[in-house]
């Protein structure tokens, strides 16, 4: 299951940013890619300060999720969704830190936005399975 998470992680990572034009941008995203999780970060964490975009938030929250740093992720999953709230990875991302942290009631909501710019009908059924598990893990521990 883990691998599977850090897996599509970094499939939306890529697809997210195919179109990126910027060369540090891309470099950045080379070195997650590869697994150099730290070059990655800094990379970003300067891309980031000189031009704060949802893509480089998201981006950026990726690979801290990729370090296990899941405050850092949260903080910039969350910019992520402030500066473009129809931005589906960063929803997606975003819902799976919650569940993560156990904090399922915004898990749930997350997952609820996300199902409008849930692109296909798989995507929509995978945000929809983890709401109806996510209410059976809150019922039951009621």
């Amino acid at each position: 299951m883990k691998r599977a998470y850090i897996a599509l992680f970094l499939l939306i990572l890529s697809v997210s940013f195919l179109n990126a034009k910027d060369e540090m941008f891309k470099i950045a995203l080379k070195y997650a890619s590869a697994g150099k999780i730290d070059e990655a970060i800094q990379i970003l964490s300067e891309d980031v300060a000189e031009n704060p975009t949802a893509e480089r938030y998201l981006a950026l929250g990726v690979v801290y999720l990729q370090k296990k740093d899941y405050d850092a992720a949260f903080e910039n999953l969350k910019e992520a969704v402030k500066l473009n709230p129809y931005s589906a990875p960063a929803r997606y991302s975003l819902a799976m830190l919650y569940e993560k942290k156990k904090m399922y009631t915004e898990a749930i909501n997350e997952w609820k936005k996300f199902l409008p710019f849930a692109g296909d009908k798989e995507l929509r059924h995978l945000a929809k399975r983890h709401i109806k598990q996510l209410e059976i893990i809150q019922n039951e521990s009621r």
